[in-house]
């Protein structure tokens, strides 16, 4: 059967309980105690809808499809911004937003490489959590969403199993949702749901969190009968087995606008948000340049500040991308 997303803000991901990203009752994470997940700071809440990342100490990244505009206040490490100014992509679903007066100590590199298929990944937003449980003959097959606010940050697991690509659009990450303790489960299986749009999906690599994607769509359900008819769509709930047949396994999928195809794009955009005026004397000049001089070709950029601004996307090095954006800023 062809498999029907519906967007996750308009269910692109929409949200809810006291579990926020959909678990399983016996797989919910205690974040006091899983350390190997990322920091909690990076991920913010978009308004009152959706989630976003933080990506550079002045710059979030979230989808496009749930409402962007400026003005919108953001709330990461539980202080609220406002967002300045935005950069929409032209076909995927993506959006860079720089903050007012915002000076991050967290953010996260962007993901480089193309080979996420099979990769463990975290993921994180401020959606909706676990509702009701889903039966048919008293046996398991979903849950409902628990319809609630955009106000509690959730984390969990899943696996990367496939790449997709949209015609004259993006390209999108796909995981599904199985049951717990299944061959292809993972130890805190999880599945986005309402306000979960524009959270992270989080690759560990080379030593350091990476951001692979955002949560941007999830499988649609209709009324038996009925596939593909809006008129018998049933929202908020998410599957993991057959509703008739519950014993059968047949996960949800939810799929993720990628971000590797986009790199060159978001670090224009990073690079312009933050200028060149690395010492922040007010102007951008020899001065800077010294900066990005002592610092060139250091990649340890990451655990070292940015080494002291001269790694301008950031990208946890210095080289000629930074010289660039230095060069853009040149005497202005």
């Amino acid at each position: 059967m062809n498999r029907v997303w519906h967007i996750l803000g308009m269910v692109f991901i929409m949200g809810g309980s006291s579990w926020g990203i959909i678990f399983h009752p016996d797989g919910e994470p205690n974040l006091a105690t899983w350390t190997d997940r990322p920091p909690q700071a990076l991920v913010g809440r978009w308004g009152s809808n959706a989630s976003c990342v933080a990506i550079s100490p002045n710059c979030v990244i979230t989808t496009q499809h749930q409402g962007v505009s400026t003005g919108i206040p953001v709330v990461l490490d539980g202080k609220t911004y406002q967002v300045r100014r935005l950069w929409l992509h032209e076909t995927a679903d993506l959006c860079v937003a720089e903050l007012n007066d915002a000076d991050l100590r967290h953010y996260v590199t962007l993901n480089d490489s193309s080979d996420e298929i099979g990769s463990l990944l975290v993921i994180a937003g401020y959606g909706n959590g676990r509702g009701a449980i889903l039966q048919t003959f008293g046996i398991v097959y979903g849950y409902e969403y628990d319809r609630l606010s955009n106000e509690t940050l959730r984390l969990g697991t899943n696996r990367i199993d496939s790449v997709a690509s949209r015609a004259e659009s993006e390209d999108t990450l796909v995981a599904d949702f199985d049951g717990l303790l299944r061959a292809d489960s993972t130890q805190y299986e999880c599945i986005p749901a309402q306000y979960d749009s524009g959270g992270g999906w989080f690759l560990f690599r080379d030593s350091a969190w990476k951001l692979a994607g955002l949560s941007q769509s999830v499988e649609s359900h209709y009324e038996q009968g009925h596939h593909g008819d809006p008129e018998y769509l049933i929202p908020y709930q998410a599957w993991f087995n057959t509703r008739s047949y519950p014993v059968r396994p047949d996960p949800d999928q939810v799929q993720a606008v990628r971000i590797q195809p986009y790199l060159s794009w978001i670090k224009a955009i990073l690079c312009h948000a933050r200028g060149g005026d690395i010492n922040q004397d007010g102007a951008v000049n020899l001065l800077d340049f010294a900066v990005v001089a002592e610092f060139w070709s250091r990649c340890d950029c990451l655990v070292n500040r940015e080494c002291s601004g001269a790694d301008r996307e950031p990208d946890g090095d210095v080289d000629f991308e930074d010289l660039s954006c230095l060069i853009e800023h040149w005497l202005p």
